[in-house]
């Protein structure tokens, strides 16, 4: 085989195994990212009851009377979410309008923040932009950056949590919630509320249910991405055999001109990590490229220190067994 398609050959190789595995990779990484808008120390809560008066609106006065740093955000569904804080940095991407004030949650106005990819679900009444959320009318008051998330999805809508139209017709205690600020404001939802169950943060799940999670985000059946490395890691030995057969006469010529095996070896080793290496310096500039400088650049490592490792086996199988036909 003519070393110029070992460059070619190679770089498809590599190319259908970042792609295989950039799903997994790419999950992977987004399990340990925290919703959007908190920090590394929120807790995850599910309330099962509504024991405290039975009235979310009792809670939120409550929380906002004790002048606490704190967020709280009620996870509806995966499409939106209802969210109120006060005295706390709300980290998200505005990108046209405002976020929410604390005049919005004290008035308890009908007002939303949406996502960019979220925007054809906006409609206009009198020069004002309005979404629909379960049967609530909100006035779109600003449009955030969305940013994916395979395993935590990130909603594409939050509605202030106070807002009157929400409290009267949807205003359930018993939900799931995100919480963070202050211990104080976790230590009030704990003493108000006592049928408690604590969810398990980003950085809390064990690694076999993190890896399941993994698992099941992936749009291929992870069998059939197994597969396809399988056949790909075959084909690599196929590819380095076929390499090898047109370097079995110069072998042969440097074994009778009394080269050592260790020579030879490294000889064709170094021969082979040169391709691989410029191989892989063009596919990685490529990836990079078209899919941002944030590509998998370890998935890419990986790679090529895979297939390294994979030549020096064969390539000192080879060697061995013509040491072996000359004894013969």
């Amino acid at each position: 085989m003519k070393k110029g398609y070992i460059y070619i050959i190679n770089a498809i190789v590599m190319v259908m195994f970042i792609i295989s595995l950039s799903g997994v990779c790419t999950s992977w990484k987004d399990s340990y990212k925290y919703p959007i808008g908190f920090t590394s120390n929120y807790n995850q809560i599910i309330i099962k009851n509504e024991e405290y008066g039975n009235s979310l609106e009792k809670v939120i006065d409550n929380m906002f009377s004790s002048e606490e740093s704190f967020i709280i955000q009620k996870n509806e569904t995966s499409s939106h979410a209802f969210i109120m804080f006060n005295n706390y940095e709300w980290n998200i991407d505005i990108i046209r309008g405002r976020t929410f004030e604390r005049k919005d949650f004290e008035d308890k106005r009908s007002v939303a923040v949406i996502a960019d990819v979220y925007k054809n679900n906006i409609y206009t009444l009198n020069g004002v932009d309005y979404i629909n959320v379960n049967g609530c009318k909100c006035e779109v008051i600003g449009v955030f950056k969305y940013v994916e998330n395979r395993i935590n999805s990130n909603p594409y809508v939050y509605v202030n949590m106070t807002a009157n139209e929400y409290i009267s017709n949807n205003g359930q205690l018993r939900g799931e919630y995100f919480i963070d600020g202050n211990g104080t404001i976790v230590e009030f939802i704990k003493s108000v509320v006592t049928d408690i169950k604590y969810q398990r943060n980003v950085f809390e799940i064990a690694v076999m249910d993190r890896v399941e999670l993994v698992l099941a985000s992936q749009i291929i059946d992870i069998k059939i991405i197994v597969i396809l490395n399988v056949i790909l890691v075959m084909f690599l030995i196929l590819i380095i055999t076929l390499w090898l057969s047109r370097k079995k006469k110069e072998i042969f010529v440097r074994k009778l001109c009394g080269a050592m095996d260790k020579d030879i070896f490294f000889q064709l080793l170094g021969e082979f990590v040169k391709i691989v290496l410029i191989s892989g310096l063009c596919v990685t500039i490529g990836y990079c490229i078209f899919a941002g400088l944030n590509a998998h650049f370890l998935l890419i490592l990986a790679y090529l220190i895979g297939l390294i490792g994979i030549s020096v086996i064969i390539i000192a199988i080879k060697c061995r067994r013509i040491r072996v036909l000359e004894m013969r």
